[in-house]
Order: structure tokens, then sequence, then C-alpha cells
């Protein structure tokens, strides 16, 4: 344990000694990271839209980071009905207002930055859509037609190119919403 306090503490002072260095950049480029994306801007904590947002560009594994917390909370309130080693994914279904355990921790339940555009600005999020939908119809994928108000679409059957969890799909996803 005193070996890994020191190791703790040696890290701590480096990145500690490393955030001092003098001069800062100011014309140096915000660099966006997993970590910056998910972290709520002040304005989101004003408007108390503080759950965690997973970025367009998040792996499998990072995800699973950013919902522990979630699961962690539905776990301790709900029992063993909620302690599920997919208990990650579930975000992704959304929540109807119904669960009491997913209502009682929904500050954390993590949101796609998609979800959020929706939420937040409707015009850019159709704007964004309509990107999707372009690219995905350029893939050869064949879709429903837009919803009038938001813009989103659907597959009307799955084609050479797979479905909607294929690359070239989210290849388009992630281009429309990387903007």
């Amino acid at each position: 344990m005193k070996r890994m306090t020191g190791k703790f503490v040696a890290l701590s002072l480096l990145v500690l000694l490393g955030g001092c260095s003098g001069a800062e950049q100011a014309d140096a480029p915000a660099v966006a990271t997993l970590q910056s994306a998910a972290a709520p801007s002040s304005a989101a904590a004003k408007a108390g839209t503080e759950r965690p947002i997973v970025p367009i560009d998040a792996t499998e594994e990072d995800i699973k980071v950013i919902a522990q917390p979630w699961v962690a909370c539905l776990a301790k309130r709900g029992g063993p009905d909620y302690q599920d080693e997919d208990a990650w994914q579930w975000f992704r279904k959304g929540f109807d207002g119904t669960d009491p355990v997913m209502k009682a921790c929904l500050a954390k339940m993590p949101e796609t930055q998609q979800d959020v555009l929706k939420r937040t600005d409707m015009a850019a999020f159709k704007d964004n859509q309509r990107e999707f939908y372009q690219c995905a119809k350029r893939e050869g994928y064949k879709l429903t037609a837009p919803d009038p108000v938001t813009g989103e679409f659907g597959l009307t059957s799955i084609g050479p190119n797979g479905d909607a969890n294929s690359a070239e799909w989210q290849k388009c996803e992630r281009e429309a919403f990387a903007s």
C-alpha cells in the first residue's frame, strides 16, 4: 500500500508541476478530448443539463466508463434487478418517466451528443440529420423518408452495407454530427 501511495503522490506532483510550466499558449487551439466532451459546460449546468454526454466518436469502452456512475446508482437503488453487466447500454433506450429507479438516477444517466442537440437546438439537429441522410443514401442504404419535424429516418431494409451498426452507417452519423 505504501508503494502505491508513493507512486500516486509522485504522479500527482508530476501532473501539478507539468501544469505550472509557465507560459500559456493563448493562441493554441483547444483540443477536444473524451473527458472534455463528457464534462458539462457551465451553460449546461445552469440549464440543469448536467447529465454526462457520450461523444459521437466514443468507443464501447469509453461509454462503459462514462456510464459507470449511472450503473452504480441503478444497482444501489434498484438492487439485483439492476445489476446487469450490460446495464451501461440501457441509456440508449431512453427514459419514459415511469421507472422510479431510473428517475432517481436520471442526473447520472448518459445521453448522446445527438440527443443533447435534439433537445437544445432542433434546427441544428435537423441540419445534421439532413447531412446524415444524404451520406447514408450515397452509401447505398435504403431509407425511410425523413420525419418533417426532426429529420430522423430509418432503414427500409438491410442491404449489402448492413444495418445501423455497420461501419458505413456510423461513419455517416459521425461525419454529420461531428460539427
